[in-house]
């Protein structure tokens, strides 16, 4: 499924362009390994088919495909060359085939002018495909002549309608860039040649003179999950995965959507992991705190409101621990109860960076603040517990989403610790007056 975010008046953001370089950096097996599958079948054939239409299909049957600077039709869709072409590319390339996004700029209508615009909007990426093998035309011999594999940097500007791309305009890096330039020094040498004025009239052709520019994400954020059940006889956890239109304050363009990710580790039964799944990220989204850009706020509120609702409405005694991850632009936001672990892989070597501190009884702050409740930690076998005087239940997490009978239990204690101070006090005063 395309995603499709809305910029400022109903503009769509460019999604498109990061799908269709998500297919074509999907693996799939070349001509040099003719595996053969259960069916009998070419599996490199299949792989490759596969992939071509998951490819095509985020082009438009007429797409073109254009040299920016001379204008010359490269490829087209009407006479099958582009089908015919990428075929080609990914049979012949191979498993190692692989295109990066190193810069991009993204063109929109200006503002007075958005309704009059024939194009959603435009993006110029800076690409580099790597392990590129591409056809040169038939041999003597009647064979396909074939081209690398190799490295190429390019240019390319895409036009994309209705999460479609519908043109496609190509030009190598400017005379003397250096391949190893960052993104934004290839985007200035590209400014100051002669490819950078043939985008521009590329650009104002489709949205008119005066456009607006802005720089966008290299890369969509693709999600995934997996999940074992365990030991347990069911599965009582739950995972919520949704886009939530963004605070404009923290993301650029305006309107865009982020990334809410949830996971909810339930105890006792499903119906608390299920309740936080289903409801947590609205409570998120209802914040007050939430449209003014202060994320903390949003989710204390959330995680209270979400806590509040489930104990009111429904009778269930089970729990969840809860952990939060948002990725809003360049921002990644994490919030939890309870003891599930938020972990980022980062760097070359996937250096694993710990994000959250797990909510035990026996670290020192939860400890501190659990005896200063009234309650007690407690080895309980396998580990340290949270418990209290007025229960024989206990729990290894010392934060979660309901719990019920457990709290009930620590708020009866309370509010009896509460009269019997009361009554003692009454009684002191008394005496005071009979003297």
């Amino acid at each position: 499924m395309l995603m499709k975010r809305l910029l400022d008046d109903g503009i769509p953001w460019p999604d498109v362009v990061d799908e269709a370089r998500a297919a074509y950096n999907t693996a799939c097996v070349g001509t040099n390994n003719a595996a053969v599958d259960e069916r009998g079948g070419n599996r490199a054939t299949e792989e490759v088919a596969k992939k071509l239409t998951s490819f095509v299909k985020l082009f438009s049957p007429q797409i073109v495909v254009s040299d920016v600077v001379s204008g010359k039709t490269i490829l087209d869709g009407a006479s099958g060359r582009f089908h015919k072409r990428y075929q080609t590319v990914f049979r012949e390339s191979g498993p190692t085939l692989h295109l990066a996004a190193r810069a991009r700029c993204v063109f929109l209508p200006a503002a007075h002018q958005k309704h009059m615009a024939k194009m959603d909007s435009l993006v110029l990426d800076y690409e580099r495909h790597s392990s590129l093998v591409t056809p040169v035309g038939s041999m003597l011999d009647g064979t396909l002549g074939l081209r690398g594999p190799r490295r190429q940097d390019l240019w390319a500007l895409y036009a994309v309608r209705n999460c479609t791309i519908e043109a496609l305009w190509l030009c190598p890096p400017a005379e003397g860039t250096d391949g190893e330039l960052s993104g934004e020094a290839a985007l200035a040498a590209l400014k100051g040649g002669r490819q950078w004025t043939a985008f521009v009239e590329v650009v104002e052709r489709y949205l008119g003179p005066g456009f607006e520019s802005c720089s966008g994400p290299l890369l969509t954020p693709h999600l995934g999950s997996f999940e074992m059940q365990g030991r347990r006889a069911t599965q009582e956890d739950r995972l919520s995965m949704k886009r939530l239109p963004a605070p404009a304050q923290l993301v650029r363009p305006a309107a865009a959507s982020g990334q809410y990710l949830g996971l909810f580790d339930g105890h006792g039964g499903v119906d608390c992991a299920r309740f936080a799944a289903e409801h947590l990220h609205r409570k998120l989204e209802q914040a007050e705190e939430w449209r003014h850009g202060d994320l903390s706020g949003a989710l204390r509120h959330a995680f209270a409101a979400c806590e509040e609702a489930f104990l009111t409405e429904s009778e269930a005694p089970s729990g969840a621990c809860a952990l939060v991850a948002l990725l809003l632009g360049q921002t990644l936001v994490t919030s939890h109860l309870g003891d599930s672990r938020a972990v980022l892989c980062t760097g070359e070597q996937a250096e694993a960076v710990r994000l959250t501190e797990d909510h035990k009884p026996n670290t020192e702050e939860e400890r501190a603040r659990i005896v200063a409740a009234g309650g007690s930690v407690v080895w309980g076998g396998r580990c340290w517990r949270v418990t209290h005087s007025g229960t024989s239940m206990m729990l290894a997490t010392s934060r979660s989403f309901g719990d019920r009978d457990f709290k009930q239990s620590w708020q009866a204690v309370a509010a009896a610790d509460a009269i019997e101070a009361a009554i003692d006090r009454s009684a002191e005063e008394e005496e005071k007056e009979e003297e």
